[in-house]
């Protein structure tokens, strides 16, 4: 149930969806690392994309295969996802493009991102792309660093109500940033609120890894990518370190 609360959350989000749709027209076929419950895979197939997706998530590619059977055939014949630890992948095919949306980028620490690199790296096609996405690590740093110079814990912050998709009742989603020995712990909480005044408790928590944007280019310089772009949001603007996000572009 937890899986479905963290689609219902996640899906109103659709800002980057044409940033990534813009993207990646022309570089079939695309391989998404993390697809998750399809949020991005699902607007890319249906805008005519050749998607692989590769997750190592179970649950969230079984929720996304039963989604896929109630969609066209046409559309369902461009999708393939595969359950695999994208470090341990090893494709049939090269691809035109490889995007990694939805922060899921720095949830890879330094060492397996040096490996990610260099794994995308040998996924692409000769001048295939790169596309990733993650909070602004200058602002991570900051987050982290404030983080580490306080004894208490600070509360979660509401962020928003969704509707529990059996019971029909409210559940408040609140977040809550902690630091860790390498990095900072996210914790999304979801509080299902009965009307006897039971509150139904689930946490998640996703590690992020802040590196600096200069450290970042130059890790996929190393992997062998001699094009990179830096953005700080879905409309193109360039990055700088006040910018909500960083957006790689990369060539190899």
């Amino acid at each position: 149930m937890i899986s479905d609360l963290i689609r219902i959350h996640h899906a109103a989000y659709k800002d980057d969806i044409p940033f990534w749709i813009s993207c990646t027209e022309g570089l079939d076929p695309i391989l998404e690392i993390g697809p998750g419950h399809g949020r991005v895979t699902l607007p890319l197939v249906k805008a005519g994309r050749i998607v692989v997706g590769v997750d190592r998530d179970n649950e969230s590619l079984a929720y996304l295969e039963r989604i896929l059977e109630k969609i066209d055939d046409q559309s369902r014949q461009r999708i393939s996802l595969i359950q695999a630890d994208i470090l341990d992948f090893q494709p049939e095919i090269q691809f035109g493009g490889v995007i990694i949306p939805c922060n899921t980028y720095s949830t890879f620490n330094s060492e397996d991102r040096s490996r990610l690199h260099k794994k995308v790296f040998s996924c692409l096609k000769e001048r295939g792309s790169l596309l990733a996405s993650l909070p602004n690590p200058k602002r991570m740093e900051e987050i982290l660093t404030e983080l580490r110079g306080i004894d208490q814990e600070e509360s979660p912050a509401l962020e928003t109500v969704i509707t529990h998709p059996e019971t029909g009742f409210p559940v408040q989603v609140s977040s809550r940033l902690r630091a860790s020995s390498e990095g900072l712990l996210w914790d999304w909480i979801y509080d299902h609120l009965y009307p006897d005044g039971l509150v139904e408790r689930n946490l998640v928590t996703v590690e992020h890894f802040p590196a600096t944007q200069k450290a970042i280019v130059a890790e996929l310089g190393e992997a062998g990518f001699s094009d990179v772009l830096c953005l700080g949001d879905y409309s193109g603007t360039s990055y700088s370190t006040s910018s909500p996000y960083l957006v790689l572009v990369c060539q190899k």
